[in-house]
């Protein structure tokens, strides 16, 4: 299950790991953590009443948590999560041992595991939601520093006392862009309205080369490789996996700038072979990985009891 600033999504497999059923649900933000909560219990009654058994559950939350005992430290986006113990209110719901880990670090796990960084031992993947986030794989483990253990990319500062990545370059930081050039760019708004929804004004634009839709796209793309070079310099992946519902709306022209932009930001010596792919799991990377983790830790721990 992923539990979001945007949306609740979940995956269901049975004991062979095919997906037997799956339900995705957009959140109000401003319902608050209550009224998200209630919306959860909605959907977990309601597969119940279906008669679905579970053995095992993992959960990938929004924010930063303590992964151990399966606390939520906060969210940074949803008011009333701070301290909340999701994993003793799930597994009361469920009845079964259920496992807690940031969003980013699950949808990690699957595309290093069965998406885009399938082959590779070491891959760095950033999400780029309604926040920004970030996971490390190696040899098919989530890296994880103390508690709380995410790689939170989006909160690298751009300057000593500037505003941090998540602030200029997410995607709701990179919507409300869009929204002021739509209020004052008739062609934008025209594109807009032709298109139904301003970012695919913005991916309009951008196949026309559109002037201020490309200056948007390269600021984009510089912030995000200022970023990715400080995981680059700590980290050297073999493979940067770019993934998150702005990333998939942008698509190949958001890769390309970064394919551009990152190699002037990092050491000589670690530009070659540094590659940027897209994420190739779509929207349910995160419930995915997060079933992958119940899967392989609780359903092996239970297995040997």
């Amino acid at each position: 299950m992923e539990i979001s600033g945007s949306f609740v999504r979940l995956l269901i497999s049975d004991a062979a790991g095919e997906i037997v059923a799956r339900r995705a649900e957009p959140v109000e933000r401003q319902a608050g953590a209550v009224g998200i909560r209630q919306q959860v219990e909605l959907i977990l009654n309601d597969l119940k009443t279906q008669q679905y058994a579970f053995t095992a559950a993992g959960v990938g939350f929004g924010g930063p948590v303590d992964w151990k005992r399966g606390n939520v430290i906060r969210s940074h986006q949803i008011a009333g999560w701070e301290g909340f113990d999701m994993a003793e209110w799930l597994e009361n719901l469920l009845r079964c041992p259920v496992l807690v880990e940031n969003d980013a670090n699950v949808s990690a796990l699957a595309e290093a595991v069965q998406g885009a960084g399938k082959g590779y031992e070491t891959v760095f993947c950033i999400s780029i939601n309604s926040g920004i986030g970030g996971g490390l794989v190696q040899q098919g483990r989530l890296y994880h520093g103390a508690v709380p253990g995410e790689s939170e990319v989006g909160h690298l500062r751009l300057s000593p006392n500037g505003p941090t990545l998540e602030q200029v370059a997410s995607g709701w930081a990179v919507l409300e862009r869009v929204r002021q050039l739509v209020a004052t760019d008739p062609h934008l708004a025209e594109l807009k309205d032709r298109r139904g929804h301003e970012l695919h004004g913005l991916v309009a634009a951008l196949a026309e080369n559109y002037a201020p839709a490309t200056a948007l796209l390269r600021e984009l793309s510089q912030t995000l490789a200022f970023g990715l070079s400080h995981v680059v310099h700590l980290f050297h992946p073999e493979l940067i996996i770019v993934g998150g519902e702005l990333s998939d709306v942008l698509g190949e022209p958001l890769l390309e700038a970064l394919r551009a932009d990152l190699p002037g930001l990092v050491m000589e010596a670690f530009r070659p072979g540094l590659s940027v792919v897209g994420a190739q799991l779509g929207d349910e990377d995160a419930p995915l990985g997060a079933l992958l983790m119940a899967r392989n830790t609780l359903g092996n721990r239970y297995a040997q009891d």
